[in-house]
């Protein structure tokens, strides 16, 4: 397989799902924590994900790269 193949989803449906593994420790904690805000845990891990990849590319444009 490519490093294309790797990286483009093949069919529309794919773009939009994500297979990870969470230890149980850290899926316990998440959930708890999307419950306290009361949404679900991929709504929970879909917005902390954006706001990594927010402050990441923030800082990328501090640095100037």
């Amino acid at each position: 397989m490519t490093d294309e193949q790797t990286t483009r989803p093949q069919k529309a449906d794919q773009s939009r799902v994500l297979a990870f593994r969470l230890s149980p420790s850290m899926r316990i904690r998440a959930l708890q924590l999307a419950q306290c805000d009361g949404v679900s845990l991929n709504h929970f891990i879909s917005t902390a994900l954006c706001e990594k990849l927010e402050k990441m590319q923030a800082e990328k444009v501090r640095r100037g790269l």
